[in-house]
């Protein structure tokens, strides 16, 4: 068995504000990674709607004392 057999696709893209990675998993769920930011959303629709993420880190809050 394939070790990252989970990913279904995966692809990185260039922002404003850094690189984004995404990987779509076999459930359809998507993990977006950033330097500041891990989200996992139920699907690639709900991250482009801006619903709540699945169990996300967000770094930022870390640092905003």
């Amino acid at each position: 068995m394939d070790k990252f057999s989970f990913i279904k696709e995966l692809f990185s893209e260039k922002t404003m504000g850094g690189d984004l990675d995404f990987l779509i998993l076999n459930d359809d769920s998507v993990l977006i990674i950033s330097d500041e930011y891990i989200g996992h959303y139920q699907s690639w629709d709900s991250w482009i709607e801006g619903d709540e993420d699945l169990n996300g880190f967000d770094r930022r809050k870390e640092n905003a004392a």
